[in-house]
Order: C-alpha cells, then sequence, then structure tokens
C-alpha cells in the first residue's frame, strides 16, 4: 500500500456553479478552513498555485487533500477580491474518514476536500 497517509482534509464541501466555477458551500463540522477564515460562497482558484480552471471537481478535490498536518495553499475570490489562505489538513472524525475524499450521499455535486 501507498507510504503515505494522504486522508488530511480541510473540511469543505464544495460545489460547481452555473458557470463551472468551485464554491465553497459549507463546512464539516470541525473545518480547519472555517478556522482559517473562508467563508460559504467563496470561490477556489487555485491549488498550491495551480488554477483549478477546466479542472474536474474530483481532480482538484484529490489536490486539496494529502498527509495530516501539512498545508495547503488555496487562491480564492471573496466577491471579486482575491486573497491566499494557507489551511491545515487535518483528519476528520470517523464518519467523515475513508479516503477524505467522498460524495455527499444526498448532494452528489459535493465535494469533501
Amino acid at each position: 500500500g501507498p507510504s503515505v497517509v494522504s486522508n488530511g482534509s480541510i473540511g469543505v464541501f464544495w460545489r460547481v456553479d452555473g458557470g463551472n466555477r468551485m464554491i465553497l458551500d459549507h463546512f464539516s463540522i470541525s473545518s480547519s478552513a472555517q478556522k482559517a477564515g473562508l467563508q460559504p460562497g467563496d470561490q477556489l482558484a487555485a491549488v498550491d498555485g495551480i488554477s483549478v480552471e477546466r479542472r474536474k471537481l474530483e481532480d482538484v478535490a484529490a489536490q486539496i487533500v494529502g498527509p495530516p498536518g501539512t498545508r495547503v495553499q488555496l487562491g480564492m475570490y471573496r466577491n471579486t477580491a482575491p486573497f491566499t489562505v494557507l489551511v491545515q489538513r487535518r483528519v476528520e472524525p470517523k464518519t467523515l474518514a475513508g479516503i477524505g475524499v467522498f460524495w455527499a450521499p444526498d448532494a452528489p455535486v459535493k465535494l469533501l476536500g
């Protein structure tokens, strides 16, 4: 199996809007992204400097997760103002564990990152 545990999550459920933009929908209960100051409605522009434009939601979410304790840099827009934030990945409570990326059962367009 893989030698690196990569189920560290930032506790965000994303949705894709009509303009194919990744929008922060809501947080998990103990989201480190929420603690870092992100807000529902914020738009994701880049992950660790790599644009999310024309990329699949699953691929972007897989880039957001990683070893617990490591940090991921998110390039965001709030309204039209760009900003970046460093968010620490952490292990989610068991109900959200697995590999750290999963489909929300009630809303198939939402992914946890």
